[in-house]
């Protein structure tokens, strides 16, 4: 005899979904897309902060990342820019140093094909 979807409902419903057990905000999955998609990403807190690839490919002036970092450029951003970059994004990051954080936010653009100078 198969299951109730109905008793299989109700029972989850008792148990609660992963949304509501969590202290992370709620967005829905097309909004979540929309809002990665622009490189917003929401916090804890429900506020949403730029990604630093975002904030290279700004520095940079270009469109989107290279498709073969290791062979290909996109683009070149000065280390004035980085820091700058990296100093926005500290409070996000698991360093107190400006250097380390610098060193992150070389390797997020080495990534992408964006040449630090």
């Amino acid at each position: 005899m198969l299951p109730n979807p109905h008793a299989f409902s109700a029972s989850f419903n008792l148990v609660g979904s992963p949304f509501l057990l969590s202290n992370e905000p709620f967005i829905p999955p097309n909004l979540a897309a929309k809002l990665t998609l622009l490189g917003l990403v929401p916090d804890l807190t429900g506020a949403f902060k730029l990604e630093p690839s975002v904030l290279l490919k700004k520095a940079a002036n270009i469109a989107k990342a290279s498709g073969v970092p290791n062979k290909e450029k996109a683009g070149t951003v000065s280390r004035e820019a980085a820091i700058e970059i990296a100093k926005i994004k500290m409070e996000d990051l698991n360093t107190d140093d400006v250097e380390q954080a610098l060193k992150i936010v070389q390797g997020t653009a080495r990534s992408m094909g964006i040449d630090i100078g």
